[in-house]
């Protein structure tokens, strides 16, 4: 489980593939500015808003600056995170993704060594404990490849609520040679060349960070290159290319059909997303609408004879980009500290409270008592005065003689007037300054009463917390029949 959840879009961006010599296009084809782009073919003008444009002049640096690196940030601090590349063959996706590997051409390295460095660069500086693998995949013809582990084919792919959606059983290997990983991984691709792109790639790649650290968080950030979209015409492809367009093209519609369900499930639509329809879709599933900071880079082309390609790209993007993503901190096991932190709180509290409110009931009996015995002082000294009253009436009468025993009682009665004033003073000075009795009885049914909110929290919560156990086993009970 997760915590801190908040709903936010998927960010998209556009990136513009310069115009080689050997390429022919319109002047006016293609204009930018700063997060638009506006497409003019035949007369027909359309322009679509992003949240930014990357113009044919853009470095790999750049493109790392803007899209790559707030991403690495929030994968540091606990965030899920997704970057794929989307467009038709030959658009500039796996040099955004991978860039050109060696020393002579580092300036042109792309956002997976960027990204990898970036990251490992800040792990060091806060001096964390950490461990950062990755791993390698390519979906070929909706068979799973290990790109480390070729051997390793037709790996399946698993869900469960700790990993979400993985391969079983891929391999993960450290990243401190990052280059030597996707010199590897490259080795092992299905590329082949086409009439659009002299290395195409005929699958989709998906590099993969995974980080865990002494606080037993484990984040992934995923790092996709799309197989390119394709028209068979100006490919030329025929028999097993032919067919591997179109197992390209399937997958890349299965995740138009997902995009276009999710866009209509943020628009408050009842949807059945399909994610299973495919191993792509089902792979991306949290990246696309679960649990992930996600940016899509949709690299088009300038060239004029690639405008309907490039207007299906823009759509996409501008779909892509209306979908809502809840994201959440892999915080599991801090959540469950929270949650028994929260319920031992709780009960630590009722625990006071019960003691506070014994202690004011025994202050409330004392004072009781107080109370009774001096209502019982004042009648017994009401009734010895009026005995005195009774004596020095008869003394006043001439009864009683001696001037001592009349002095004696004038004494005793003005003493026992005084002792009942201040005895009636002191019990109305007590009850009505504070009115002790009724504030400890409504102090005590409020405390009551906050105890029985937090006995109703506290059982709520245990109740949340059997249900997450229970959907737990249902999960890991259904995955076992898997």
């Amino acid at each position: 489980m997760k915590h801190h959840n908040d709903e936010e879009n998927i960010k998209v961006m556009v990136r513009l593939k310069p115009i080689t010599n050997t390429e022919y296009t319109e002047a006016s084809y293609i204009t930018t500015d700063n997060n638009s782009i506006t497409i003019n073919t035949k007369g027909d003008t359309k322009s679509f808003l992003f949240d930014h444009v990357f113009i044919d002049t853009a470095t790999q640096e750049q493109v790392f600056e803007r899209a790559g690196q707030p991403l690495a940030d929030a994968y540091i601090k606990g965030y899920n995170t997704t970057i794929f590349a989307y467009g038709q063959t030959g658009a500039g996706k796996t040099y955004t993704i991978e860039g050109e590997q060696g020393e002579l051409v580092f300036k042109f390295r792309g956002l997976i060594p960027r990204i990898t460095e970036y990251i490992r660069c800040l792990l060091e500086k806060a001096k964390e404990t950490y461990t950062l693998k990755c791993s390698y995949l390519e979906i070929y013809k909706e068979v799973i490849i290990d790109l480390l582990n070729p051997q390793a084919e037709n790996l399946h792919l698993r869900e469960d609520t700790k990993k979400g959606v993985h391969v079983e059983n891929l391999m993960e290997v450290s990243c401190e040679d990052v280059e030597e990983v996707l010199k590897i991984g490259k080795s092992n691709k299905h590329i082949e060349s086409t009439t659009t792109n002299q290395e195409s790639s005929r699958s989709h790649t998906v590099f993969t960070l995974i980080l865990e650290t002494k606080k037993e968080t484990i984040k992934r950030f995923h790092i996709v290159d799309l197989a390119g979209s394709e028209r068979p015409k100006l490919t030329e492809h025929t028999g097993e290319r032919l067919k591997e367009t179109g197992g390209i093209n399937k997958s890349l519609s299965s995740l138009g059909n997902v995009i276009n369900s999710l866009v209509e499930i943020s628009q408050g639509k009842v949807r059945h997303v399909a994610y299973r329809d495919s191993k792509l879709t089902f792979l991306l599933k949290d990246s696309l609408g679960g649990n992930s900071k996600t940016v899509i880079i949709a690299n088009v082309s300038q060239n004029s004879l690639h405008a309907g390609e490039t207007l299906s790209t823009l759509s996409f993007a501008k779909r892509a980009k209306m979908i809502k993503t809840k994201i959440l901190v892999n915080k599991s096991a801090e959540l469950k500290s929270l949650l028994k932190n929260s319920l031992e709180l709780k009960a630590n509290d009722m625990t006071i409270l019960i003691e506070h409110i014994k202690g004011r009931e025994e202050e409330l009996e004392i004072l009781k008592k107080c109370v009774r015995r001096c209502q019982n002082d004042k009648a017994r000294d009401k009734m010895i005065l009026m005995l005195k009253e009774a004596a020095l009436v008869k003394l006043q009468q001439g009864k009683l003689t001696s001037d001592d025993d009349r002095e004696r009682l004038r004494r005793e009665v003005q003493v026992l007037r005084d002792t009942e004033e201040e005895t009636f003073k002191n019990i109305t000075e007590f009850i009505s300054h504070s009115d002790t009795k009724e504030q400890l009885v409504k102090s005590n049914m409020e405390k009551s009463e906050h105890i029985d909110q937090l006995s109703k929290c506290i059982k709520k919560l245990s109740d949340e917390r059997d249900t997450l156990k229970n959907l737990l086993n249902a999960n890991t009970a259904e995955n076992n029949k898997k």
